[in-house]
């Protein structure tokens, strides 16, 4: 028996090696296919409006305009999101044409999510190679690559990716920290600084300010729990106190928290039931689940307590932060425009608890060790094959090739060079605010702000309405994507002399209205300050 045990032991190593060949082969693979998505999603940056329309949001913070106003002060937008997003997205405001600006954008929101995902990895898994710490990270960037509430979150330019950003970092910096060690407190204050960050960020991230206390308190007793909602009191009192001073305190309580409450139940589209949703999340986290039950069976067979179970494993923060995300994320989902891409904030923390508990099973006993190398050599060739081998990849990689040698061919670009070769006040694009704001410097009404608030019941007035529109209108240029945006507009049109026109070569895909008659002229908008 012994002789048997001792011939099973150099199999295990010999096996355990060839695992390790293997990821060592499959990682560059990997990259490529997160690269090659990551190259086809930055050249479509500009053919979808919604990334324009949110990069206004800093480009109008950068021009002196308020970034939050009370009724009736100024334009309406759709900014109702904490001052944080704003804020992180202004290195895009030194371009000063809309493709440039839109690839910082892409880039910076990329490194938003990457990066703190890097460190958590590194973090989580400071005892294993750095084979497997790069292939848990590769893991998890291959799941995310086909996850659509990730991928949107990842690639789109929105609040979502500096939010989950903050949110991984947060649990990364506690990862860091031994209990007990000199580095503790300086960690457990740097993880509740980019915790209350995260919520400053976006207000969907809120479950982030619960779900670390209570994985403390389970993993590590009451006393750490209380010192880090201390740290998360300070830093909420000290971001607060500079936010207000900067916006004012009834600015942002009022777009901060009275008009998104508003808008739950309002969704774009039908709005998901409960047990839809569910089935939804159950669908995506599929395969993490599946690692993390095994994690979960394995653990408590080889741990005394639930306490020391958790404490031995790091990757358990991020299934106790996934569960606490879950609700609010399903809630969110109900909100106006956030049936997709709320579901992120629970979905890449389940991910992350999978790809890092499987890399922490590489060190338990050989059995152990190379199931878990074989799962996680698994994920990454099954995620890089589907993507190699998605019946479009061919022909997207193609176009994004053809986008970027005509890196300014694009309905970004020519709306913006339309608008310069006409006098100011003249045109208008309710989608595309970051034109005007290029070619003007003017903020008009964002047809975003106007139509959330024709869905919430609450339509702005004739007057308030062509006060902030261009002052000597004379061309309405929309183009055709996302329908709710346009809910305002062509009956409105319609009743102010406008006709649909032929189709302009200078804007191909635009729907162009030009005014009957004499042009009205609209009072000047004034900038609020």
């Amino acid at each position: 028996m012994t002789s048997g045990s001792s011939r099973g032991v150099p199999s295990q190593h010999r096996l355990q090696s060839l695992l390790d060949r293997l990821l060592i082969f499959a990682l560059p693979l990997g990259v490529l296919a997160i690269a090659s998505r990551a190259f086809i999603e930055l050249a479509g940056l500009p053919f979808f409006g919604l990334n324009a329309s949110r990069l206004s949001w800093s480009f109008s913070l950068a021009q002196g305009y308020q970034l939050y106003l009370l009724p009736g002060e100024g334009p309406l937008t759709d900014y109702h999101y904490t001052p944080l997003t704003a804020i992180l997205y202004l290195p895009a405001t030194l371009a000063s044409t809309p493709s440039p600006a839109l690839l910082i954008g892409g880039v910076l929101t990329l490194s938003f999510v990457l990066l703190p995902a890097a460190w958590l990895h590194c973090a989580g898994g400071r005892e294993v190679s750095r084979t497997i710490v790069s292939a848990s990270f590769v893991a998890f960037c291959v799941f995310l690559i086909h996850d659509v509430a990730l991928e949107r979150s990842t690639f789109m330019i929105h609040a979502d990716a500096p939010a989950l950003g903050f949110c991984v970092a947060a649990c990364a910096s506690l990862l860091r920290r031994r209990p007990g060690a000199q580095d503790g407190n300086k960690n457990l204050l740097l993880s509740a600084l980019f915790a209350v960050l995260a919520v400053w960020t976006k207000q969907t991230a809120v479950p982030i300010l619960w779900a670390i206390p209570i994985y403390l308190l389970l993993a590590e007793g009451h006393r750490t729990a209380v010192r880090y909602v201390f740290y998360m009191a300070l830093t909420t009192a000290i971001t607060f106190s500079v936010f207000a001073l900067i916006f004012g305190f009834e600015r942002i309580i009022y777009n901060l928290l009275i008009v998104p409450t508003g808008h739950i139940g309002l969704s774009s589209v039908r709005s998901p039931s409960a047990g839809s949703s569910l089935y939804r999340l159950m669908s995506i986290l599929a395969w993490p689940l599946a690692a993390i039950t095994l994690l979960v069976i394995y653990g408590l067979r080889t741990s005394e307590t639930w306490r020391t179970w958790l404490r031995d494993n790091s990757w358990t923060l991020s299934l106790v932060v996934a569960l606490c995300m879950t609700p609010v994320a399903s809630l969110a989902a109900r909100k106006v425009g956030g049936h997709v891409n709320s579901y992120s904030f629970a979905t890449v923390f389940a991910i992350a608890a999978a790809t890092l508990g499987l890399s922490q099973l590489t060190i338990r006993p050989q059995a152990i060790s190379w199931i878990a190398r074989a799962a996680l050599l698994l994920v990454i060739v099954i995620g890089t094959s589907a993507e190699f081998g998605r019946p479009n990849f061919r022909k997207d990689f193609d176009q994004a090739i053809a986008r970027f040698s005509n890196f300014r061919e694009n309905p970004e670009e020519q709306a913006f060079r339309f608008a310069k070769l006409r006098s100011p006040g003249q045109v208008y694009f309710p989608m595309d605010p970051l034109v005007t704001l290029l070619a003007e410097g003017t903020l008009y009404h964002m047809s975003m702000g106007l139509a959330s608030h024709h869905i919430g019941g609450d339509p702005p007035s004739l007057e308030f309405y062509r006060k902030y529109l261009p002052p000597d209108l004379r061309v309405v240029a929309m183009r055709q994507w996302f329908p709710k945006a346009r809910l305002p507009f062509p009956k409105r049109l319609a009743r102010e002399g406008f006709v649909l026109q032929k189709p302009d070569p200078r804007l191909p895909g635009w729907e162009i209205y030009r005014r009957r008659g004499k042009s009205k002229s609209n009072p000047r908008p004034t900038r609020s300050q």
